[in-house]
């Protein structure tokens, strides 16, 4: 699994499979998921809810479970928490706000994303993390108790 971004684009990349997260919502090789539901596209396996007035997704991919958090999300609720039982990505906004999901949820890697995610990541003392145009998974990232923080230039 391959993370990168471009242009306000989140992208995972796998096996030439693409899940695309933007403003508009999230597009699994050309299928636009704006609804609630369980989807299967191209072996990406995906659940999304409405969850406090917005849209959240699950996905499975290459056996990891992958979280993506909208930047609209600003405080951990029971439903979500729920929702999000065991993560090994998480997908989240880079505000100071999300470091509260952030802590709810307990992923294993997690990518903050957008303008503020500097001020997430020194929040969690990752001040220092240099920059990656991709960031391609590892099972050792899995593997541990620590948390593998990733930022995508």
């Amino acid at each position: 699994m391959e993370i990168s971004t471009s242009q306000n684009i989140l992208s995972i990349v796998t096996d030439k499979k693409a899940v695309r997260f933007d403003a508009s919502g999230l597009d699994i090789d050309g299928l636009k998921i704006d609804m609630p539901g369980e989807y299967e596209k191209s072996g990406v396996l995906l659940q999304t809810r409405l969850i406090d007035g917005h849209l959240v997704h699950e996905l499975q991919v290459e056996r990891k479970i992958v979280g993506y958090v909208p930047a609209e999300i600003l405080a951990p609720s029971d439903a979500l928490i729920a929702f999000f039982d065991d993560l090994d990505v998480l997908l989240i906004s880079g505000s100071k706000s999300d470091i509260q999901i952030f802590e709810a949820l307990e992923a294993r890697v997690v990518v903050p994303y957008g303008e503020f995610r500097d001020g997430f990541l020194q929040s969690v003392g990752q001040a220092s993390l240099d920059a990656v145009d991709k960031y391609k998974s590892k099972e050792a990232d899995f593997n541990g108790e620590t948390t593998v923080f990733v930022k995508i230039a």
